[in-house]
Formats: structure tokens, C-alpha cells, sequence
């Protein structure tokens, strides 16, 4: 008499462990998917700061060239004291840009981390405690649906 509460609370228990088992994929999944984007996300961030500094230096090349010509056509040599604070100049720009493009990248990789914690934190994992109650308690549910804690006379 009590077989099929037993096969209710069985069953029950069953499509509980699955549904458990396909929410631990699921978090997975997000979790792979999210530091997937975090890691692309900080090679964009690392390639522009790269690709900024760069352009810094060959810019500042150019300017130190556009100096020296311009000096040479009025007869400056380059131990000249106007050509070396021009070039200072450009070297103190070239380095303040620098540390200003360094700084924007820490403090876009930090964004980058807190989002990607962010995420990962809606990315909720039942715990094996969690998942034995959630299993325990849809068996046992399954089992008094089923009549199985009736009286029998």
C-alpha cells in the first residue's frame, strides 16, 4: 500500500536531482562564459593603452624631428639650450600622456574586475547541502502527495 508513495517520493526525488544537476551546468556555463568576456574585455583594454602609447611615441619622434629642422634652418646645432627645452617639452608631454593612459588602464581593469565579480556573483551554484534538501525535501513532498503519511486502519 505504500509502494506508490514510495515510487511518488522516488520519482520526485529524481526530477529534483536532475533539475539540481542542470542548475550546476548552468552555472558553469555562465561562469565560463563570463571570464571568456572578462579576459577578451582586458586584452581590448591592454591593446588600446598599448596601441595609444605607440602612436605617443612616433608622434613624439616626429615633433623632436620637426625641432631639429626647424633649428638647423636657423642655425642651431643640437647642443643648442632653445632645442634641448624644446625637446624637454615634448619629453615631458610624451611622459605625462604616458601616465595618464597607464592610470586610465588600471582603472578600467579594475571596473573590468568588479563587473566580471559582479556577474559571477548572480551566478548562483546550489551548494551540496542546498541540493540534498532541495532532492530531501521534493522525495519527501512526493511521498505525502502520494498518501504515503496517511493512517491505514
Amino acid at each position: 500500500m505504500c509502494a506508490p508513495a514510495v515510487i511518488a517520493a522516488a520519482v520526485a526525488a529524481v526530477a529534483t536531482g536532475v533539475s539540481v544537476v542542470g542548475q550546476i551546468q548552468q552555472s558553469k556555463a555562465l561562469e565560463k562564459a563570463v571570464n571568456a568576456q572578462s579576459e577578451q574585455r582586458a586584452d581590448e583594454i591592454r591593446d588600446k593603452a598599448t596601441a595609444e602609447m605607440f602612436d605617443r611615441t612616433v608622434e613624439s619622434f616626429q615633433r623632436v624631428g620637426e625641432q631639429r629642422v626647424a633649428g638647423a634652418e636657423r642655425g642651431l646645432n643640437d647642443a643648442s639650450r632653445t632645442l634641448q627645452l624644446t625637446n624637454d617639452a615634448i619629453l615631458f608631454d610624451y611622459n605625462f600622456d604616458n601616465s595618464r593612459t597607464l592610470l586610465n588602464t588600471e582603472n578600467a581593469q579594475k571596473a573590468r574586475v568588479a563587473e566580471t565579480n559582479s556577474q559571477l556573483a548572480r551566478a548562483s551554484r546550489p551548494t551540496a547541502l542546498g541540493a540534498a534538501l532541495q532532492i530531501g525535501t521534493a522525495g519527501l513532498k512526493g511521498f505525502s502527495d502520494a498518501g504515503g503519511f496517511d493512517k491505514k486502519d
